[in-house]
């Protein structure tokens, strides 16, 4: 016996739903509410269908969510959130397991028979294989998780953004794991993260050598720098006065030359190295300029 389709009891003549509500069941819960375009677009797909096989998952007047320009507009339109929990039951996965019990009382079959025959069948073996979106290798349905919160989706990006996957972050362009009803292996999922770490890893110790590398470099630098502003004030008959800006331009291309680097370090750091690396030196201010210079001749 086809089922009978499932509305709300609202009123014919009071189709407005409160938007501030989920936007499926219109109760009042704690649970906190989320929505997605992802989401919108999946709802849109598959309500049509629950409504068109009597199969509708919870009581829902549909006429609520289409007022002739279509569902996903209005849906777009007002931004709904509604329930998590609302929302997957109306996924891929429940709308075809839905579908092909509507196909199975279409036969006129009686339970028992069709229960026999398919468990048997070539039809029920393909139906029970499914992929993993990770590995893309074939596995029973029953070995397979199911992705089913936007904080998994989020992880699965940030994953695929570190080890620099292309071929998933595809995967995750169009819709979110949730809408495209994607299942994964629990050992998939995990290498995905071990592999996210090892890449973080390896970037934080490279990023470590480098800074180890430009730091030495550092220190040859303004050793070569201290050495020049000695040598430049012994052959001269009377103290020098430097630019700091120029002796930073100095230290900088020194750097950068010792280890294909550059230490972005501020000119007040740079002088007070200088001051404590040559007692005699003075520091002052000329203008907008900042002099060093020997505070007595050389």
């Amino acid at each position: 016996m086809a089922k009978r389709n499932r509305l709300s009891s609202v009123s014919t003549d009071s189709w407005e739903t409160d938007w501030q509500k989920c936007c499926l069941c219109q109760e009042d819960t704690v649970v906190t509410l989320k929505s997605t375009i992802d989401g919108y677009k999946m709802l849109a797909t598959n309500i049509p269908k629950f409504h068109e096989m009597n199969s509708l998952p919870i009581p829902l007047d549909v006429r609520r969510l289409n007022n002739g320009s279509g569902i996903e507009s209005i849906l777009t339109v007002n931004e709904p959130k509604y329930h998590p929990s609302c929302r997957i039951k109306f996924n891929n996965t429940k709308q075809r397991n839905e579908s092909t019990k509507s196909t199975k009382t279409e036969t006129g079959c009686s339970p028992k028979f069709f229960r026999r025959s398919v468990d048997h069948s070539d039809t029920k073996s393909k139906q029970d294989i499914v992929k993993c979106f990770l590995c893309d290798k074939e596995a029973p349905l029953s070995s397979l998780r199911e992705g089913m919160t936007i904080k998994l989706n989020d992880r699965l990006k940030r994953c695929a953004e570190t080890v620099q996957d292309k071929e998933l972050l595809a995967k995750l362009s169009t819709w979110d794991v949730i809408a495209q009803d994607l299942k994964y292996h629990p050992a998939c999922l995990v290498a995905l993260d071990n592999k996210e770490r090892a890449v973080k890893k390896k970037t934080e110790e490279q990023a470590q050598n480098d800074i180890d590398a430009e730091n030495k470099a550092g220190d040859v630098a303004l050793a070569k720098l201290v050495n020049y502003i000695f040598e430049t004030q012994r052959n001269s008959d009377g103290a020098n006065a430097f630019r700091l800006a120029d002796l930073a331009n100095m230290y900088e291309r020194r750097v950068q030359q010792l280890s294909e680097g550059t230490i972005h370090i501020h000119r007040t750091r740079l002088k007070e190295m200088l001051l404590a690396k040559i007692s005699d030196l003075q520091a002052y201010t000329k203008g907008r300029k900042v002099l060093v210079q020997h505070s007595i001749s050389m």
